[in-house]
């Protein structure tokens, strides 16, 4: 068997070195053409299962026309309060509350593809009246060197029985380039959840309009926003939260004792 071998290797170098045809023939002969073959089939068998199993991240997903924030929005939900409405002192307002919203400082994180992430803890305390929320008084004292949103909490009076409208307005003037998310829940419901980016110009939105077939009680309402750009929050910028009681064909920034804490 070694002569055999030997013979052969002999035969084979003689003619690699000395006849070119010989040596294409080897390389495109029936051995490398089976090669190529299974290697070809073996790339398009991973090429087919990585199309089968790869899924795109969230950002590069196509997105359908926005939605309405239900699946029936010509139907009111209905939504329990969390506490019974409490009585009424001579002035007129419910006692045990007071007026407005509780607000909190609290950081974000924004990932690469320019996700929000609202952290749960709370920097500081923010001091906001009135029905709309500004930037610059949430500047005014915020805290320093770092990303944070206000994010206020507080509880939608309902006085009687019938349906309401709830919804949110952007307003920024044209000012330097900013990022700004803007969100809006009562009860269970996420009514607004937007980020516009890289506003420049003029703007001023109102969003998705959630109607609710309400009985008299406090509900959970709660709300978030902020404007930055690199890693620095800024202004200007306003939200104003606005509500349609019953018999109300229009929606309008909501009334001073609409919402309480």
């Amino acid at each position: 068997m070694r002569r055999f071998f030997r013979k052969f290797s002999f035969v084979h170098g003689r003619l690699w070195r000395q006849d070119g045809g010989y040596r294409v023939a080897l390389l495109l002969g029936p051995a490398s053409f089976l090669g190529a073959t299974l290697a070809c089939a073996l790339w398009g068998s991973i090429q087919g299962w990585q199309q089968i199993t790869y899924q795109q991240p969230a950002w590069a997903t196509p997105r359908p026309n926005p939605q309405p924030w239900n699946d029936d929005a010509s139907q009111p939900q209905t939504v329990q309060p969390v506490r019974p409405l409490p009585p009424t002192g001579a002035d007129g307002s419910l006692i045990g509350h007071e007026v407005g919203w509780r607000v909190v400082a609290r950081p974000i994180q924004v990932s690469p593809t320019m996700d929000v992430d609202i952290r749960p803890d709370s920097l500081s305390g923010l001091s906001i009246t009135g029905r709309d929320v500004d930037m610059d008084q949430i500047l005014a004292d915020g805290p320093r060197d770092t990303l944070y949103v206000a994010v206020g909490t507080g509880l939608f009076v309902v006085r009687e029985p019938g349906i309401y409208a709830l919804s949110l307005r952007f307003e920024r003037p044209p000012a330097p380039v900013a990022n700004c998310v803007t969100r809006l829940g009562f009860g269970p419901h996420r009514i607004v959840s937007h980020l516009s980016l890289n506003v420049v110009n003029n703007v001023s939105t109102h969003f998705e309009t959630a109607w609710f077939d309400l009985q008299p009680g406090l509900y959970p309402t709660a709300w978030a926003f902020g404007c930055w750009h690199d890693k620095g929050v800024i202004g200007p910028g306003r939200i104003t939260i606005l509500v349609s009681h019953p018999g109300e064909k229009a929606l309008a920034p909501a009334r001073p004792d609409d919402f309480v804490r």
